[in-house]
């Protein structure tokens, strides 16, 4: 018998499997395959490319991290790549990727609200990026196409998420994570006391992170260039597919794409949803659904390409960390 949290793991995964079953069944699957395949080797060049705008993100997390002296940016870069692997390949709703990068941030013997408050704050700092990308990509959708009930039905959906990401971050500055962590401790008692004592400890390194401008400031302009960046990815794959495809085409299917992704983060990947926001948005682009699936089931194996290496790293990483452990009590250096 499953588990609950495995019970639902897989109901979320049938209902993305049923989704994409559904894009499949009315769109020239075998044509949509054929166009993937002859991708060929170019799936390493995208799968290369997509480290560009990981570095972006990077460097944006790293301007957040506080310290005279940050960490170097190819290590930030690393933990950022396995951040966005377990997010992207692992069912953990979009964000036990970020988890996992400020565990491994922290150092051994440190405290971890330093490190934690700069996955918060580049979390939330992130999210501002997207939506403002979003708004962006959706007045070009407009440009490109006209007005319309669908573009409506965006402008709202953008306006809620702008309201919701505003609680999200006023709850932040009135001592979210503690409120959190206060929740846990009536329910499973002194055993979450550290932890809650921690939360705090997290709350006030955040405050402070959003008191210094200038480090927020160059976190939002880092992750909003990011996302214009990723844009290069959906140009590569045109070229590829041999598909005609401008920058406004690109920035738009990129945009939407993410839009739908993060709308669907209970699904494990995004899976089914993300196929049929890049097929419906090539079809308002003029582009045949083929096309758009195709496209789609590129970028579903650049994901791959990219995520199990990725994967592969953070047990690498992992295990020297548990080996510097090991090693600490007896002089050696930690990790």
């Amino acid at each position: 018998m499953l588990k609950p949290g495995k019970s639902t793991t897989f109901l979320f995964l049938a209902l993305g499997g049923a989704v994409l079953a559904l894009v499949a069944a009315r769109v020239d699957l075998g044509a949509a395959a054929a166009a993937a395949a002859s991708v060929g080797w170019g799936l390493a060049a995208i799968a290369l490319f997509r480290l560009l705008p990981i570095g972006f993100d990077a460097a944006g997390w790293r301007a957040l991290i506080p310290g005279r002296v940050p960490p170097n940016l190819h290590w930030i870069w690393l933990l950022r790549w396995i951040g966005e692997s377990v997010n992207t390949l692992l069912p953990v709703a979009q964000v036990g990727g970020d988890v996992v990068r400020a565990r491994l941030l922290r150092r051994p013997g440190k405290s971890g609200a330093p490190a934690a408050a700069s996955v918060v704050a580049d979390f939330t700092v992130g999210l501002a990026a997207q939506a403002a990308f979003a708004l962006f990509v959706t007045l070009l959708l407009a440009v490109q196409v006209g007005g319309g009930t669908e573009l409506a039905g965006t402008g709202f959906a953008l306006a809620g998420a702008a309201v919701l990401f505003g609680l999200f971050y006023l709850a932040q500055r009135r001592g979210l994570i503690a409120g959190a962590a206060r929740l846990l401790s009536r329910a499973v008692g002194a055993r979450a006391a550290g932890f809650a004592a921690s939360a705090r400890e997290v709350d006030g390194a955040v405050r402070d992170l959003y008191g210094d401008r200038a480090r927020v400031g160059a976190c939002a302009a880092w992750r909003l260039a990011g996302w214009f960046v990723r844009a290069g990815e959906v140009l590569l794959i045109a070229h590829y597919l041999d598909l005609p495809m401008g920058i406004a085409g690109a920035l738009v299917i990129e945009g939407m794409t993410h839009a739908v992704r993060s709308a669907a983060f209970l699904l494990p990947g995004a899976l089914g949803a993300q196929e049929a926001g890049v097929v419906a948005v090539c079809v308002l682009l003029g582009l045949p659904a083929e096309a758009g699936l195709a496209l789609a089931l590129v970028k579903r194996l650049r994901e791959l390409a990219v995520g199990l290496p990725g994967l592969l790293a953070w047990m690498v990483v992992e295990r020297r960390r548990a080996g510097a452990a090991a090693l600490a009590p007896t002089g050696g250096k930690g990790a």
